[in-house]
């Protein structure tokens, strides 16, 4: 979380695989730039 709070990118998304531990010491580096992708969402760019 560290490295990618350097990145200069928008929003950073992650899933089950990151666990929830691992998901909330991101959220706490990474604040709002951190989301939660679900199984079935979609990204649309």
């Amino acid at each position: 979380a560290d490295e990618l709070s350097g990145l200069r990118t928008g929003s950073i998304y992650t899933c089950h695989n990151t666990g929830r531990k691992g998901y909330e010491t991101m959220k706490d580096i990474l604040g709002d730039r951190l989301q939660y992708l679900r199984a079935g969402e979609e990204l649309n760019f």
